[in-house]
This record gives structure tokens, C-alpha cells and sequence, in this order.
């Protein structure tokens, strides 16, 4: 029923909006096996860049 709500009453730049929003929660919600990885260190570059982005476009949301 969401899904149907949303992609009828929500503008399509307000549901990738939400969707960026929810890849980033989820992002800073990982527990790393090994926080000391590259692997690891390359994650938290790209999380840290995606919530730049959104702020830039959204200076009100902080995470």
C-alpha cells in the first residue's frame, strides 16, 4: 500500500530524496566486521560524501 501511496501523491524528486535518506540511515547503522578494513575506510568515504551531497541540497538535514 506505501509503495502505491507514494508513487501516487509524493513527487518522484521527493521519493529519491527519501530513498537517498534511507540508503544513508542504513549506512551509519552498519557494524563493520572489521573496522580497521579498506574495505571499511572506502564505505565511510562514500557514506560521508553521500550525506554532503544531501546537504547541499538540503542544508536543514543533519545526520
Amino acid at each position: 500500500i506505501w509503495e502505491a501511496f507514494k508513487y501516487v501523491w509524493i513527487s518522484e524528486k521527493a521519493v529519491k530524496t527519501m530513498e537517498n535518506v534511507d540508503a544513508i540511515q542504513k549506512g551509519l547503522q552498519h557494524k563493520p566486521f572489521n573496522p580497521n578494513s579498506e574495505a571499511h575506510k572506502k564505505f565511510l568515504q562514500k557514506l560521508e560524501s553521500k550525506k554532503q551531497a544531501l546537504s547541499k541540497s538540503f542544508p536543514h538535514m543533519s545526520f
